[in-house]
């Protein structure tokens, strides 16, 4: 019987996967992108800085938890620079849809849902007592190939100017009400 792959190694597998594309498609560039898919706020992912915050106001348990935030403890989603190029992953609840953003050189390439979110839109509808360890490892692997792979980013550059006008206003609401 195969083991159901846990939760944290989905997100471990997710985080080689963004170290991988990082390496890939580094050396590419925003050429005829459109300013208005350009972005000059700060950078954090707003899915877990959601979690951080609701941590924070739990009492301390016996749960070890690590995340990464920066200096001024916010969470800023994940960073390669070098080669004069900067990019940024980071995630936030679109329309109630877990989505992934692209930024190179501050300029939004691609977005795409999450792994999470994948996973749930294939389990909706379905009563989790019904589901089999098999066909929920089935699952969680299909969503991580679908992210390895590279087969889930949106390019449309209409899509994009609503989906960076929503997590624009999103980030500046978070820190109006800090």
């Amino acid at each position: 019987m195969k083991k159901s792959i846990p939760l944290l190694t989905l997100i471990l597998l997710s985080a080689v996967a963004l170290t991988s594309l990082g390496y890939v498609r580094f050396n590419q560039t925003a050429a005829g992108t459109s300013d208005a898919l350009s972005y000059d706020g700060i950078y954090i992912d707003l899915l877990t800085q959601e979690k951080v915050d609701a941590l924070r106001s739990e009492p301390a348990g016996t749960e070890l938890r690590v995340v990464k935030v920066n200096q001024d403890g916010y969470v800023p989603g994940t960073t390669f620079a070098g080669n004069g190029s900067t990019e940024h992953y980071v995630a936030f609840d679109y329309r109630g849809i877990e989505l992934q953003l692209h930024f190179l050189d501050d300029v939004l390439l691609e977005c795409r849902k999450t792994a999470s979110q994948e996973i749930r839109e294939l389990r909706e509808g379905m009563p989790a007592e019904e589901l089999s360890e098999e066909a929920v490892n089935d699952m969680e692997l299909y969503a991580l190939e679908t992210l390895l792979k590279n087969k889930s980013w949106v390019t449309d550059p209409q899509v994009l100017q609503d989906v960076l006008t929503g997590y624009s206003r999103q980030v500046q609401a978070y820190f109006d009400e800090a």
